[in-house]
């Protein structure tokens, strides 16, 4: 695994800098296999793996599909509400929204913490919970590019100190606590206390949603249909009040992954139970995580700077990084282990993840799942 699964030589962009991996969208949603905390499906997205597809309906019914027309699982919401979104909060609680209100949760609420969704190539749709080992090479963030299909727009978002500055966000976004819209003197934040400000020149407030102290892990929400929402762990706790006729605007993120005038996707994650052999890696972005020949896990950014290693270089031959059933990752040379992260849990499912920010992390034990395993996961 870890080895590049497409390639495209001498496709440059503007002035040679920019090559372009082109992702299937079909009817304006775009096919990944992941949402993370405060990010969302809205109507007629969804998320894809392989034959399986994990779709928010125009019926407001949430429904598991294997090969396009066989249901799975659904959350039982068809006719329940109209323009609806499903949102995974930042306590890990995945729920249905409609334009009055919550219509279904999956009752998996937790702390404030890292938390994603996947649809796994087993046909199980998983959230999963909080890092139990990470790292901690997360890296102040370069700027990235968005591009807008149909609208052919290139915009730039620059992160500063780890928080998303932009001016726009767009319906089915979200401020996650502490995350703020910015233009000039303007600062628009979803703030830790729950409460929505806009401030002027940094300290003077304007204007606020006057909802501080009235919930925990709050994310301010662009719904659908024109309203925005303040949904805390409990629920909502605020709305604009301003519904409109839903106008969607479909934009399709395309991943630009640059090695001079070839792109490589690699994989980010490995599940509990796969392993990295020698000289395979994971890969996002600039950031490389490989097991090398000398038996050194090492994280590299740009290949060629060590941001992290296991300091296991010399202590042993033919090395495996494997990550446990129990969420440890191990190093090991024969049957020798050379190394733990010391992150021993339960039997559960883990995958440990390379993520954007230069962080590599091993995500917990499932919160909930749709239970829907079709046979054994197919490895690349």
């Amino acid at each position: 695994m870890a080895r590049p699964i497409i390639s495209v030589n001498g496709v440059t962009l503007g002035i040679a800098l920019l090559s372009m991996l082109l992702l299937m969208i079909v009817n304006g949603a775009v096919a990944k296999d992941t949402i993370y905390n405060g990010q969302s499906l809205n109507t007629n997205e969804y998320l894809q793996n392989g034959i399986y597809t994990f779709i928010m309906q125009g019926d407001c019914n949430l429904v598991l599909y294997k090969n396009g027309n066989v249901p799975l699982w659904n959350s039982q919401t068809g006719g329940k509400g109209n323009a609806c979104m499903a949102t995974l909060q930042n306590n890990g609680n995945l729920v249905i929204l409609s334009n009055t209100g919550i219509v279904w949760t999956s009752n998996t609420y937790r702390g404030p913490n890292s938390y994603r969704l996947v649809v796994q190539g087993d046909g199980n749709v998983v959230i999963y919970g909080a890092a139990l080992w990470a790292t901690n090479t997360a890296q102040v963030m370069a700027p990235s590019i968005e591009v807008t299909l149909g609208l052919a727009l290139l915009s730039i978002f620059l992160f500063v100190d780890g928080t998303l500055a932009k001016d726009t966000i767009y319906n089915g976004e979200s401020l996650n606590t502490n995350e703020y819209l910015e233009n000039g003197p303007y600062r628009f934040v979803m703030q830790g206390d729950c409460n929505l400000v806009l401030y002027k020149n940094g300290n003077t407030p304007i204007w606020n949603s006057h909802t501080n102290g009235k919930g925990s892990g709050c994310m301010a929400i662009l719904l659908n249909n024109g309203n925005l929402v303040i949904l805390a762990d409990s629920g909502i706790v605020w709305m604009s009040n301003t519904y409109a006729v839903e106008a969607k605007l479909a934009l399709a993120l395309l991943m630009l992954i640059i090695n001079g005038a070839m792109v490589v996707v690699a994989e980010d994650m490995l599940f509990n139970g796969e392993s990295l052999n020698t000289n395979e890696f994971l890969e996002n972005g600039p950031y490389r995580f490989i097991m090398q020949g000398d038996c050194n896990l090492v994280l590299y950014v740009n290949r060629t700077r060590a941001l992290w290693n296991s300091r296991t270089n010399g202590r042993g031959n033919a090395c495996r990084a494997t990550l446990q059933n129990n969420g440890n990752l191990v190093v090991t040379s024969g049957t020798d282990v050379v190394w733990t992260s010391n992150s021993a849990r339960g039997p559960n499912n883990y995958r440990l993840i390379v993520q954007t920010d230069g962080n590599v992390v091993i995500y917990g034990g499932a919160l909930w799942a749709s239970n829907t395993v079709q046979g054994s996961r197919k490895l690349l």
